[in-house]
């Protein structure tokens, strides 16, 4: 699936499902850390920033 995102030139959009489970766990912020953790989601968001 990232490799569609990446070959893209649309926007991306990125849903939370189940906020209501998480948000009294993680802030946005952890959440948003944690996603960046996984290198091909870190890889894909820089990919896109660069390409802005």
């Amino acid at each position: 699936m990232l490799d569609i995102m990446r070959g893209s030139k649309k926007p991306i959009h990125f849903v939370i499902s189940k906020w209501d489970t998480l948000v009294n766990e993680y802030s946005l912020e952890q959440l948003r850390d944690r996603l960046l953790e996984i290198e091909e989601f870190k890889n894909l968001i820089q990919a896109r920033n660069e390409a802005l």
